[in-house]
């Protein structure tokens, strides 16, 4: 089975600029998720313009494959983002692609043992006595009263009060890393596929960096370890 990580990666963000070279630790904020995912040791894509793929090549050289980004739609559902970059990698690829590892480098502190079991759900995909799954993705687990902005309970009774252990969790994507096939982004438009195993993350590895202040968190939980 042939599986391969894709990181789209910018230089410019406007929410938090240069947020993924920014100095983060030891290293760049790209740099701590990058590192992770090439334990794995399966093709890594950088997926990005020429100006991103110099200053990669210049610490990673030939380790990581390049993929220009060229025509991609700014500012357009997340999906289209997907499916080009799953387009452009498997039209690049020697060998068929069966899955794609697609992670965010804003989560910097997702562990190995995470990608790890995401990959592995998908061998258990070819053992007779495991559930199949089509997609994994990693989600973070509300346990709470929740609300939307029109003053509804979304997951109990408004005019109950139940105790948050005993909810069931509500799941919401944690924006670290998708694992899914060409076909389900390209044909499906879909990033979690109809049957998907989704994976909790810890606190830590939820963190997520698109603002400044999300960066000085960052920074904070590091000083903590």
């Amino acid at each position: 089975m042939n599986i391969v990580a894709i990181i789209p990666l910018k230089i410019n963000s406007q929410r938090c600029p240069n947020k993924n070279f920014q100095v983060l630790g030891d290293k760049l904020l790209y740099q701590w998720a990058l590192d992770t995912i090439l334990q794995l040791n399966i093709p890594t894509y950088i997926y990005g313009d020429t100006k991103t793929h110099k200053e990669v090549y210049s610490k990673y050289g030939p380790s990581v494959k390049y993929i220009d980004e060229g025509t991609t739609p700014k500012g357009q559902d997340g999906n289209a983002l997907f499916k080009s970059m799953v387009k452009a990698v498997t039209t690049q690829a020697y060998n068929h692609i069966d899955y794609c590892l697609i992670f965010n480098c804003t989560a910097p502190f997702v562990k190995l043992d995470t990608y790890e079991y995401m990959l592995e759900i998908i061998h258990n995909n070819y053992s007779k006595n495991m559930p199949f799954y089509d997609s994994a993705c990693t989600v973070n687990e509300l346990r709470g009263r929740l609300w939307n902005v029109h003053g509804q309970a979304i997951n109990h009774p408004p005019n109950t009060c139940p105790r948050t252990q005993e909810q069931e969790p509500i799941l919401m994507e944690s924006e670290a890393c998708w694992l899914i096939t060409p076909e389900m982004i390209i044909t499906h438009n879909r990033r979690v596929g109809f049957i998907p195993k989704f994976v909790p993350v810890t606190p830590l590895e939820a963190v997520d960096i698109n603002y400044p202040q999300d960066m000085e968190f960052a920074r904070q939980c590091l000083e903590k370890e």
